[in-house]
């Protein structure tokens, strides 16, 4: 289980302040982003694999499927506003 640390807490209650309204307790949203942490932590394996499935015989660095993945989710999640 990865743990998310102070300051990166603070950065989700910062951004989701920005963009939802906050109707929810400090210890809700810091539960709230370890869960979505723990989620992302312990499904990272399937995610690689998954990739290197789509894209095969390319196999594409960690870091390439993090930037793929991390643009994924911002057009599902942030841009969909």
């Amino acid at each position: 289980m990865a743990v998310l640390s102070a300051s990166e807490l603070q950065s989700v209650r910062n951004g989701c302040a920005q963009t939802v309204a906050v109707n929810y307790t400090k210890p809700q949203i810091n539960a709230a982003a370890q869960a979505c942490e723990d989620f992302l932590a312990s499904n990272a394996a399937t995610v690689s694999t998954a990739i290197n499935a789509a894209t095969s015989p390319l196999v594409l660095s960690a870091a390439q499927k993090k930037a793929i993945f991390a643009q994924v989710v911002l057009l599902k999640y942030l841009r969909d506003k």
